[in-house]
């Protein structure tokens, strides 16, 4: 008996190992991956990437672009990388700087820097700038790199390994000096001359090195007496020494400039004098020589200048005005006489005046009224050049500014009222519509704002204009809009501010606005106002309420009766009475609105009617009693009653 238990228990066991081995496999990869991308989650990156997080910085020896090209002098360089890591655990680092003599050749080592074991938690590591010094010669065509080396770094961690200079570079003594600014006076566009004053004049040119190697620079100013050629003078300036820079330019590395100043003495110099400015650059074995200026300068203590305005750009039929500005540079008063001419007669010539004199050092404006005629076309333009003449300097110099006024974009648009071919018609209570056409006579497209109105003020008159914004309208196209006017009806006795008397005329008139700008056009249009003749049956327009313990009576049996007294009147609106006489016939209507659902068929449970329906012999201002007669159904419905539609019919 024991014997068979333990036989069936191995082989209970042999079973479940069975099932193990088939069914946990099932289960173990998938497993294993959650686990591994919980880990890769949870810790980041599980090596460290390094890469270059600033371009390489060359220094201690000159380079420079210059064009397209980057040459480096002969001598020696430091070559500065700055490596940064991201990711986390530690790696093995070297750097190694490498370099290819020419584009036939391949890279080779330089040197190496081994960086030790770097280490780092998820984020980025700045590691410390590594300096490599490498000595350049002479050759086109080389090129420099450094590369990042490590042990754990694989695929796509190994692109960012790589950084260069950033062009091949030539290794050769590049000098170049160049000119930047200087504080010659600007040529004056009437005399093609500067003027300087009877006095030391510091004259300054700032130049820069922007080679590779040092260089020196010296100004040399030579004056010439136009009427004695002979005469000639000449005036050096101080010399400066400027180093190179490095690439690429930093705050650090930016190469030198310096200011080279020459004192002209001109208290005894009077006339023109031919004037030319020269800066020599030198260098290891390299001069060059470089023009400041050529020009002709005349030693005098009167000068001005004129500031020009802009261009203004208007509209035809707009007014503006040009602004030049006067400004004495010369060391003593003075003061100018003004001629305007101009392509065009748009500028108002006698509007401009000097006014006093101008002492040194001071500015006046002067300002020119400009009108442009309505008929002016797109593009066109006054050309206006004023001309200021000196009182006071010996030689009565001249300086002059030129202005423009030219016809730019216009908003511009033409209203219409479409007119019938005899005076349109209104009758008191009634209704009169017009059609207004606008035109875009402009340039461009646009908009138009609308109003409209009577052309005397009136009582109970309404009117609009729909739209009262026009859609955008071409220019050439037209679009169309509506003007409404509603009349007032007669009263009696009538009023005669409300201009309803027939036969009183009143003109309707409408005006559009570009929105974009320009003057605005009206047209106007007459009305006039109808004879009528109204049999009003007196109904009151105010609504009639049935109280609520009404209502409920009629629950009860009790049959709804109303009868509501009307004072039957003929009014008009003629000038004199009439002899004639006329009949009328009033009739009623009834409707039904329910404030819920239901009540369709509520009205015809209704009965409505006139105790005197028909009249005969009515004169103007007749004036009769009748009633409205309603009796409502039992058990009423409705809680919304309406009975004021009325209907008259005159003979």
């Amino acid at each position: 008996m024991i014997h068979l238990r333990e036989h069936t228990s191995r082989q209970t066991l042999l079973a479940a190992i069975l099932v193990a081995l088939f069914v946990l496999p099932m289960y173990l990869p998938l497993a294993n991956a959650d686990d591994t991308e919980e880990k890769n989650t949870a810790s980041g990156r599980a090596i460290l990437d390094f890469y270059f997080r600033n371009p390489l910085q060359l220094s201690n020896s000159g380079s420079a672009v210059i064009g397209s090209s980057l040459f480096l002098e002969p001598g020696e360089h430091i070559v500065t990388a700055n490596i940064s890591a991201t990711g986390s655990g530690s790696d093995d680092l070297w750097l190694v700087l490498q370099h290819k003599g020419s584009p036939s050749l391949g890279f080779t080592d330089v040197k190496s820097i081994a960086m030790g074991t770097v280490s780092g938690a998820s984020g980025q590591v700045d590691l410390t700038s590594i300096s490599f010094s490498w000595n350049a010669t002479n050759g086109a065509g080389q090129e420099l790199r450094i590369k990042i080396v490590s042990t754990k770094e694989t695929g796509n961690d190994l692109l960012n390994n790589i950084q260069d200079v950033g062009f091949s570079f030539s290794v050769e003594n590049k000098h170049l000096g160049e000119l930047m600014t200087n504080t010659f006076p600007a040529d004056s566009p009437v005399t093609n001359q500067i003027t300087l004053p009877n006095a030391v004049s510091t004259l300054n040119t700032t130049v820069t090195n922007s080679g590779v190697k040092p260089i020196s620079a010296t100004m040399t100013i030579v004056l010439r007496d136009n009427s004695t050629p002979a005469n000639v003078i000449t005036v050096p300036s101080n010399t400066v020494l400027l180093q190179p820079g490095s690439y690429p330019a930093s705050s650090a590395t930016l190469q030198e400039s310096g200011v080279l100043s020459a004192d002209v003495d001109a208290q005894a110099l009077t006339g023109v004098w031919n004037i030319s400015a020269s800066v020599k650059f030198d260098g290891t074995s390299w001069t060059e020589t470089v023009i400041v200026r050529e020009s002709w300068v005349k030693f005098s203590d009167y000068n001005a200048i004129v500031i020009e305005p802009a261009t203004l750009v208007v509209e035809p039929g707009d007014a503006t005005a040009l602004t030049f500005v006067v400004k004495n540079t010369g060391s003593v008063t003075d003061l100018f006489t003004i001629s305007v001419t101009q392509n065009k007669p748009w500028a108002d010539i006698n509007s401009a005046s000097f006014g006093a004199t101008l002492p040194a050092g001071s500015i006046r404006l002067i300002t020119l009224d400009i009108n442009v005629p309505a008929n002016a076309v797109r593009s066109e333009t006054d050309k206006i050049t004023m001309t200021f003449t000196s009182v006071n300097s010996p030689d009565n110099y001249q300086i002059s500014g030129v202005g423009r006024v030219m016809v730019g974009d216009f908003f511009k648009g033409e209203v219409t009222l479409i007119e019938d071919a005899t005076t349109k018609t209104i009758n008191p209570g009634g209704q009169a519509q017009y059609i207004a056409q606008i035109e875009n006579t402009g340039s461009v497209t646009t908009t138009y704002t609308l109003t409209t109105g009577l052309s005397v003020s009136t009582l109970n008159w309404t009117w609009e204009v729909s739209p009262s914004i026009t859609p955008p309208v071409a220019s050439g196209a037209t679009t169309q809009v509506v003007v409404t006017l509603t009349a007032p009806a007669i009263q009696n006795p009538i009023v005669t501010s409300e201009y309803n008397m027939a036969g009183d005329q009143l003109d309707v008139w409408i005006q559009c606005q570009p929105i974009g700008g320009g003057v605005p056009s009206q047209d106007t249009a007459p009305i006039e106002v109808s004879p009528v003749i109204v049999v009003d049956p007196g109904l009151n327009s105010e609504p009639q309420h049935v109280p609520v313990e009404v209502i409920e009576q009629t629950l009860t049996g009790t049959q709804l009766v109303e009868n509501i007294d009307l004072n039957l009147r003929v009014i008009h609106n003629l000038p004199t009475l009439l002899t004639e006489t006329l009949d009328a016939t009033l009739t009623t209507s009834k409707s039904f609105t329910a404030l819920n659902e239901g009540g369709f068929g509520e009205a015809d449970r209704w009965s409505v009617s006139v105790s005197n329906p028909i009249y005969t012999g009515l004169t103007p201002g007749d004036s009769m009693n009748t009633t409205l007669d309603i009796i409502g159904p039992l058990q009423v419905l409705t809680r919304n009653l309406k009975f004021v539609r009325w209907h008259h019919r005159p003979k």
